[in-house]
């Protein structure tokens, strides 16, 4: 896997299954986040496979894809438009729509209740941040842990105090119990109880953890 006809990962062999919940950690430009696009589908692979229950990313792209929920390191959330504004055009993005009230669950679970009306603009980073984390807040409300079991997240508590880590924390926890699985990168321990820490370099060596209605991903 690389970019710009550059190699940046390779023989990197990752199992997951319901419940678990992995951290990644390295140093910047070690591939952390190459890796975590290139599940997601969106940075190419020079070879290899990724299987989402099941389903081939490759030969089912559409359908892989929405077994999983990509956050970026970037908020993904227009200036000019409301937060409520933002969710709602995320969920249509996704192919759903959300009612009001799953949209204030969301948010209180971050503790952002109320702030639907504000512009993206006039939030704090760290509101920003959770902002964007309220996706995954929206789909628990939903119950959408079945359809889309597989978090993958990039340094998702950037910004945030620990009041509001310990928020995100809460909502990792809800999904795991519920049967999702978290792929994660951070800098930083995140106080998820179950969360296994790993090097990226490990990955070099192949890691298996697996679990009921394992998502796999063996690619180069």
């Amino acid at each position: 896997m690389g970019y710009d006809n550059r190699l940046v990962l390779s023989e990197v062999s990752l199992t997951m299954g319901a419940g678990d919940c992995i951290i990644l950690k390295g140093d910047n430009g070690t591939g952390k986040t190459t890796l975590l696009r290139g599940l997601a589908g969106l940075a190419p692979l020079i070879t290899g496979t990724v299987k989402i229950g099941g389903v081939n990313l490759n030969d089912d792209r559409v359908h892989a894809s929405r077994r999983l929920l990509y956050i970026g390191h970037r908020d993904g959330l227009a200036a000019e438009l409301t937060v409520g504004e933002a969710l709602n055009l995320w969920a249509s993005s996704r192919g759903f729509a959300i009612s009001q009230d799953n949209m204030d669950e969301g948010l209180n679970r971050l503790g952002m209740g109320g702030i639907s009306g504000r512009l993206i603009r006039t939030l704090s980073a760290g509101q920003k941040r959770r902002a964007a984390m309220a996706r995954l807040g929206i789909m628990i409300s939903l119950g959408r842990t079945d359809e889309t079991p597989l978090w993958l997240l990039d340094e998702p508590a950037t910004a945030m105090d620990n009041t509001a880590t310990g928020h995100f924390t809460r909502l990792v926890e809800d999904h795991l119990t519920a049967g999702g699985a978290v792929l994660m990168t951070s800098h930083h321990d995140l106080p998820v109880a179950s969360a296994r820490s790993m090097m990226i370099t490990d990955l070099d060596q192949g890691c298996s953890n697996r679990g009921k209605g394992d998502q796999d991903s063996d690619h180069d």
